[in-house]
């Protein structure tokens, strides 16, 4: 990694560090809906943390995004998690089309 780089896209399961704002294991929603792209309803364990993080809507991609910062020891770097969430009835892929052009 070069002094230039912005930006790295990384998996944040595999990313061990610690949220800023910590999510509380009490509040996991260990039975919750997910909504796959093919109509299908999964249960899967989702995190739960009502707090304010920087948050925007894209109007052009049809998403809304927020950020939820890491802790860093070097105040010169900064980790963010960005999620993408896409509006209803908008496929993940045409999000991805559309942000790598």
């Amino acid at each position: 990694v070069i002094p230039e780089t912005r930006l790295i896209i990384t998996n944040s399961i595999y990313f061990k560090e610690t949220w800023i704002k910590e999510f509380s294991k009490n509040l996991t929603n260990k039975n919750a809906d997910f909504h796959e792209a093919n109509g299908k309803i999964s249960k899967v364990s989702l995190m739960h943390q009502r707090e304010k993080f920087p948050y925007a809507e894209n109007n052009d991609l049809h998403v809304q995004i927020v950020h939820i910062p890491y802790k860093s020891e070097n105040k010169d770097v900064e980790f963010v998690f960005t999620m993408i969430l896409p509006n209803r009835r908008v496929q993940l892929d045409v999000v991805g089309q559309k942000l790598a052009s």
